[in-house]
């Protein structure tokens, strides 16, 4: 039988610190204190396009880490994860489109929101989640 138990909340005490840190990001993202700029900020080193092209390359290396890792999850924790990639990987578009930051950033705020009410869930029903795995 396949395993189906999740790998980053597995007691309540890591769902705990999960909601703390959810909430605070989140909390940071409704007051404006959200990052911008880009993700290598080698303005020393790169200009102009060099510095787009690296940016770029990063960028869809993130991504595609992130989507690896969301293949990896199950059940509420795919969702979880899935809001805090939206939060965090759509935050330099800013940098290309300055006319999107307002959209960016409310499409990352609730992507937050969507993993911390997951999250508030997965501690409500602890027993369809945390700790459901049986060992024979």
């Amino acid at each position: 039988m396949i395993d189906q138990s999740p790998q980053l909340l597995k007691t309540r005490g890591k769902v705990g610190a999960a909601i703390g840190i959810t909430a605070l990001l989140l909390a940071l993202g409704i007051f404006g204190a959200r990052p911008t700029g880009w993700l290598l900020p080698l303005e020393f080193i790169i200009h102009g396009s060099a510095l787009l092209a690296v940016n770029v390359i990063f960028y869809c290396y993130l991504w595609w880490g992130g989507l690896c890792f969301v293949r990896g999850t199950h059940g509420r924790e795919r969702i979880f994860i899935l809001g805090w990639i939206t939060a965090i990987l759509l935050w330099p578009l800013e940098s290309l489109r300055p006319q999107w930051t307002g959209m960016v950033g409310y499409i990352g705020d609730f992507g937050l929101v969507v993993a911390l009410i997951t999250l508030v869930g997965v501690l409500l029903r602890p027993n369809q989640f945390i700790g459901s795995s049986t060992k024979a």
